[in-house]
């Protein structure tokens, strides 16, 4: 493809995003939510490439024939499964923008355009309400970093605090470390613990199915009077299953009192600190006192595409000293100086995509009141949906409703599980229309419901909560 025809193509690609686009917002009935293929649909393909290049509007069309045959759309409005993963025009065409210079951005030498980083990261914290710690610009020992994910984002935290410990403790050997998480924590902390074969111990939660102080105490006393070494915990903000919410105050104290480091991973909830009156539900006056680290996923309700995940740090030293490694090669004159952070040093990876822009064009563009009109449109048609469940006799809300998310289940005697088994696998038989997940938490069988899709708007929510209510009714008769 040569230039011009770059040119071309190009205009027709956007034109394919914009006729999608407006089928979602206009006819969205005429899209699947959910792709009925099944494993190994893409065999047509072929098992080789072709021995000489085909046009492009042909791979276009056949990409979009064959291959997008099995997108389960995200971005539909009637997506209401996991967590949201919006984007937005601004995050796609920044995005092409990023593509076209394609720089790895490992240091600040190799990309000077990196500093944006620091810039947008200090926005972010302003929009979040996070203390000056959190800033580059005040000149504080912390900042802000974007890593991959919120995966790799808890990886690097436990790298900081296991340098932490084996420094303090003068030794290299981990085998008596180990890492907190509570049963409600997402599985990339076990994940974590299995790369750096060190011992996970998961701590029991309270009837709000949150993580106390008390409890990490009590298991600190325990663990070190058999010889462990009790060296983070990973508390959360904004539960996979039901967004349930850790005491952040309370094990930031114990944190503190036996020098272990608190990490928070706040990939879905995070963003809507945006918002001031959410900020003590979602323990702010903790993250701000006691965090060491904290995760937040931008392109879950951040309206930037993957993979963008902003990392604030209370000592970015911490990171750097654990992760800096800068054989010949990469030295320079800025580096050795001292004067610049190098990304580098900041994450798993040596090259990394260059995100801030994305985060860049979409503050500038949405600015702050945009982006909490945004979340708050989500939290409305959650709690929207919510009301309809709460009003509707067949249904009982399990746990705390979060933000926009409702945990929910067919109410009644019996055995409920098996019910609500009955009652998600009729639900998938219209994936077609809209898109829900399930959940087990504390041994009950239940259903999921949660907005953020930025297409979402009330007559959407009104037709899954009517799907479901009568798909329930059809469960219920059918179990008489």
């Amino acid at each position: 493809m040569d230039l011009e025809e770059f040119r071309k193509h190009g205009y027709d690609a956007v034109d394919r995003i914009y006729n999608y686009y407006k089928q979602l917002q206009e006819n969205p009935g005429e899209i699947a939510v959910q792709p009925k293929v099944k494993p190994g649909y893409l065999s047509t393909l072929g098992d080789v490439p072709p021995q000489h290049g085909i046009p492009f509007d042909s791979i276009q069309n056949e990409f979009k024939d064959v291959v997008l045959k099995g997108l389960n759309h995200w971005q539909h409005p009637s997506t209401f499964h996991y967590f949201p993963s919006n984007t937005s025009f601004e995050s796609m065409i920044t995005e092409m923008t990023i593509a076209s210079i394609n720089n790895p951005g490992f240091s600040w030498h190799s990309n000077p355009s990196s500093e944006l980083e620091l810039v947008v990261m200090d926005w972010i914290a302003g929009l979040f309400g996070f203390s000056e710690t959190f800033y580059h610009s005040k000149n504080t020992s912390g900042g802000g970093i974007i890593q991959p994910s919120s995966s790799e984002g808890i990886l690097v935290a436990i790298i900081a605090a296991r340098e932490r410990i084996l420094r303090a403790e003068n030794t290299r050997d981990q085998s008596k470390l180990i890492i907190y998480a509570s049963t409600q924590t997402h599985s990339s902390a076990a994940k974590a613990a299995r790369v750096f074969n060190l011992q996970l111990r998961i701590l029991d939660v309270d009837e709000d199915l949150s993580l106390r102080g008390e409890t990490v105490m009590k298991a600190i006393n325990e663990d070190r009077q058999n010889g462990l070494v009790p060296f983070v915990v990973i508390a959360t903000i904004g539960t996979t299953s039901t967004g349930a919410i850790d005491k952040i105050d309370e094990i930031g104290r114990v944190c503190q009192s036996e020098s272990l480091y608190l990490h928070i991973d706040s990939a879905w909830a995070g963003t809507h600190l945006a918002c001031p009156e959410l900020r003590d539900e979602l323990m702010l006056d903790g993250i701000n006192e006691f965090a060491d680290s904290i995760n937040i996923g931008m392109h879950k309700m951040g309206l930037v595409s993957m993979s963008t995940v902003v990392m604030f740090v209370r000592d970015i030293k911490s990171v750097t000293d654990a992760l800096t490694i800068t054989p010949a090669y990469l030295r320079n004159q800025m580096t050795d100086s001292g004067a610049v952070l190098d990304m580098k040093d900041c994450g798993i990876g040596l090259g990394r995509h260059f995100s801030s822009p994305k985060l860049y064009f979409m503050l500038k563009s949405y600015g702050v009141e945009g982006f909490r009109a945004h979340i708050r449109k989500s939290i409305g048609l959650g709690e929207r949906f919510r009301r309809y469940i709460e009003a509707d006799e067949v249904f009982e809300v399990l746990y705390k409703p979060r933000l926009s998310l409702t945990v929910f289940r067919l109410g009644g005697t019996g055995d409920l599980n098996s019910l609500n088994r009955t009652f998600y696998n009729n639900l998938s038989i219209h994936s077609d229309k809209l898109s829900l997940t399930h959940t087990v938490v504390n041994g009950l069988y239940c259903v999921r419901f949660v907005t953020g899709c930025p297409q979402t708007r009330e007559v959407h929510v009104d037709d899954a909560y009517k799907i479901i209510s009568d798909v329930a009714r059809l469960t219920l008769s059918s179990e008489l």
